[in-house]
């Protein structure tokens, strides 16, 4: 459990509320992080790429900082996650394997948010990057504002002028619903994956990734910077596995890939 978490002065996330982590509700009982029933098997910290020793309560400053555990829920299921921070995102990747085909997944959240109580406007993006949903959450009542099909979710303070955009970066097929919890005290946006509810069986096996990217911007263009900076990410996502016949290694197969065969071909390398 990552119970405080801080980015150059933006609050991630604050244990006296809540944690930054994966939640799952096991035949109706919270499990993981900041609600127990986690046994931990071991955990590691790098910061600047020095391995440090974990320890309670202490404060690790540095550029880049890697953050990775193994724990068991509730003998329901086997989480393996990393953390990866950097000064301008964070990137969570986490890997749950069934364990017990007795126990049932009620809720499964893969992502917990940032306690962004500030962060009052809001805007939502399909996989194709458009807009879907716009609006604010300064209601205050406990609504929950449903934002699926969404796989990303900018949030913005336009007092301080700074904001965050959540991607999901891998497991939206399994029924990814992300929605913001209004509450008093807590803009909490969560990542639920639905179609990973249900028993909790051995052949059970999800990977699923969330990246969170930091920005600065004015109130006329947060929206304009977070669909580019989505855009990038999209395009970074998109590149990491190879297409066979991509030559040129832009993430496309088109004639410039052809020209470059052509041009090599029957060349034999001495």
């Amino acid at each position: 459990t990552i119970s405080k978490l801080m980015r150059n002065g933006f609050m991630i996330c604050d244990g006296s509320i809540s944690g930054q982590g994966t939640v799952l509700s096991i035949n109706n009982n919270w499990v993981g992080s900041w609600h127990g029933n986690e046994v931990l098997l071991d955990a590691s910290i790098s910061v600047d790429g020095e391995k440090e020793v974990l320890e309670n309560g202490h404060s690790y400053l540095g550029r880049d900082i890697l953050f990775s555990k193994r724990s068991v829920l509730d003998n329901a299921y086997i989480l393996n996650s990393k953390m990866n921070i950097t000064q301008d995102r964070i990137d969570e990747f986490v890997l749950l394997q069934g364990l017990n085909e007795t126990k049932l997944c009620d809720v499964f959240y893969g992502f917990l948010g940032s306690r962004a109580n500030r962060l009052t406007d809001y805007t939502a993006f399909g996989e194709d990057n458009s807009i879907l949903y716009n609006g604010q959450t300064n209601r205050d009542d406990n609504s929950e504002i449903n934002l699926k099909p969404a796989i990303a979710v900018a949030q913005y303070d336009p007092l301080l002028n700074d904001g965050v955009l959540s991607v999901c970066t891998k497991g939206s097929n399994f029924g990814l619903k992300h929605f913001i919890w209004d509450r008093p005290f807590d803009n909490k946006l969560y990542a639920r994956f639905q179609s990973a509810e249900g028993a909790c069986s051995l052949q059970n096996l999800y990977e699923i990734g969330q990246s969170l990217l930091f920005f600065d911007s004015t109130n006329e263009n947060w929206k304009a910077d977070a669909s580019n900076l989505l855009d990038k990410l999209l395009e970074e996502t998109r590149c990491k596995n190879k297409i066979s016949g991509d030559l040129n290694s832009d993430c496309k197969v088109n004639l410039e890939d052809f020209a470059i065969f052509a041009e090599n071909w029957l060349k034999v390398k001495d």
